[in-house]
């Protein structure tokens, strides 16, 4: 990997002791350079660091940058190296970090998401949460399949309202009946965000019938 890459790299784990300002953190600003980051020569460059680097805080800033390439430049190997690395890193933190870089970063449909509806059923819900959320950029229908199926099987308020958030994104008209029967939760969280997921499908669909036809659906 180059030399400026790895430096980067190098000052945004940087461990300052005491904490400083945010205008003198050496990390602050090393973050602030890797969001502006748009060379596409990168993507490899990273996506072979990430598969040999053995230091988790190293592999967490390369994720980031992974997610805001992704983003910037809409490539869809940036989504591809994430997915990749989902299925071997363990640590929950990591996995937070690169699964929140991965829901910024458009998802083909072709992609192989197995590794992150493994995540979607794992016992930490730090990770669980962070799994349902990294799907709102998928555009298969698997992945409505799977954050349907634990809508319907979980009792976790925060997992009901981050399935909901994310099939607001990615959900179709089969997602609304399951989506319904939350309207009536004793939770407010839960009930508004029902709501919200309902809307946002009813939208979506409407501009994709207005974009097909020219007429806006009612």
């Amino acid at each position: 990997m180059r030399q400026d890459l790895h430096t980067l790299i190098e000052r945004m784990t940087t461990v300052e002791k005491p904490p400083v300002n945010s205008d003198q953190s050496v990390p602050w600003h090393a973050y602030r350079e890797a969001e502006e980051l748009s060379d596409p020569k990168i993507i490899d460059e990273l996506e072979q660091y990430v598969e040999s680097e053995t230091s988790k805080a190293s592999r967490k800033c390369a994720y980031f940058i992974l997610g805001k390439l992704g983003k910037k430049l809409g490539r869809p190997e940036c989504a591809s190296i994430l997915l990749s690395s989902a299925a071997r890193e363990t640590d929950k933190y990591v996995l937070l970090d690169l699964l929140t870089a991965l829901s910024e970063v458009e998802i083909p449909s072709r992609a192989d998401l197995s590794a992150v509806f493994v995540l979607l059923g794992d016992k930490r819900s730090l990770v669980r949460h962070s799994a349902i959320q990294a799907l709102k950029m998928a555009k298969s229908s698997k992945a409505e399949d799977h954050v349907l199926t634990l809508l319907q099987s979980t009792s976790d308020a925060y997992d009901i309202v981050y399935c909901h958030s994310t099939l607001g994104r990615i959900g179709t008209e089969k997602a609304i009946p399951y989506i319904e029967g939350n309207l009536d939760s004793r939770k407010r969280d839960v009930r508004i965000s029902a709501n919200v997921a309902i809307e946002n499908i009813r939208k979506r669909l409407g501009r994709a019938v207005m974009s097909d036809t020219g007429e806006l659906a009612q």
